[in-house]
């Protein structure tokens, strides 16, 4: 009887691991509206050595789930939302697969008993790595800048992506808006 207790606690945590697991939603309404996520990076061009771009879906809804797939090979990343926290392993093994091609991001929403799902995200991987990996690349041809809002219409300030680090802390350009409502 002991061996059948100590073959059932070694079997459950298997048995559980598909439950936390997240999946994309078999049936959702395509609902042709952009997902307002923070910090937006939406067709921003990915050298393939960057740190994963976490973010978070600023939609209200009762549960969110986020695929982020390469284009070219159907490898995928599936995580439970809002907060958008990526594994760093995970993500460079995407980038890698997804290197001259794009990297597509689905997002959905479910209210009450629909799932809903937003316009796909396209993000364009490069080929090489960026060599300059603690650099800021603030030039056309380099567009790794973050736009943070601090508060909608009221404040702006662009934050440095580094490949190593997620992004910096200190801004490299702040605006306050001064205006009465």
């Amino acid at each position: 009887m002991d061996k059948v207790k100590q073959l059932i606690f070694a079997l459950l945590p298997l048995l559980l691991l598909p439950a936390c697991t997240p999946s994309v939603p078999d049936q959702a309404v395509d609902n042709n509206m952009l997902a307002k996520v923070f910090p937006d990076n939406s067709g921003a061009t990915l050298p393939p050595n960057i740190a994963p771009l976490n973010f978070r879906v600023q939609t209200e809804c009762d549960e969110c789930i986020v695929r982020i797939a390469a284009a070219k090979t159907g490898n995928e990343i599936v995580v439970r939302g809002p907060e958008v926290d990526i594994d760093v392993d995970d993500w460079h093994k995407l980038l890698d697969k997804a290197k001259g091609g794009n990297l597509l991001t689905d997002i959905f929403v479910r209210h009450g008993d629909t799932w809903y799902k937003f316009v796909t995200i396209v993000n364009p991987v490069a080929l090489e790595p960026d060599s300059r990996s603690d650099t800021f690349h603030s030039s056309p041809q380099y567009p790794y800048l973050r736009k943070q809002h601090a508060q909608p219409h009221r404040s702006v300030s662009l934050h440095p992506q580094s490949v190593k680090n997620q992004f910096f802390h200190q801004a490299l350009y702040e605006h306050i808006c001064h205006f009465r409502p």
